[in-house]
């Protein structure tokens, strides 16, 4: 991570990435760094920042998924399209995080 702000929003999620890691029922075939930090090593601030939104994004859908699905599925596919090409380390996290997410439906 690149920032110090940066790693202390990474910390508040980290929990429950890493509950989204072991609950992720092989959603993802890619590999699932076994941090956020691990999986943000070597982003931009701006990639890093965006990204943080999108795993906020993801952790607060979760948190109320009763007919979340569908907008699961569409939050997953954007950072897919957004972050999949450039930085491949990202594609487990968004795996696990929308596989966890599916789960809890």
């Amino acid at each position: 991570m690149s920032s110090s702000k940066a790693n202390q929003r990474a910390q508040q999620y980290e929990a429950f990435y890493q509950e989204a890691l072991a609950n992720n029922h092989g959603y993802t075939s890619f590999p699932a760094p076994e941090s956020l930090q691990a999986a943000t090593r070597g982003c931009s601030s701006s990639v890093v920042d965006s990204f943080l939104d999108y795993v906020q994004e993801v952790h607060q859908t979760t948190k109320s998924c009763a007919e979340k699905g569908n907008e699961l599925r569409r939050i997953a596919s954007r950072a897919y399209e957004q972050w999949g090409s450039q930085h491949p380390a990202l594609l487990g996290v968004i795996g696990v995080l929308a596989g966890y997410g599916l789960s809890k439906i």
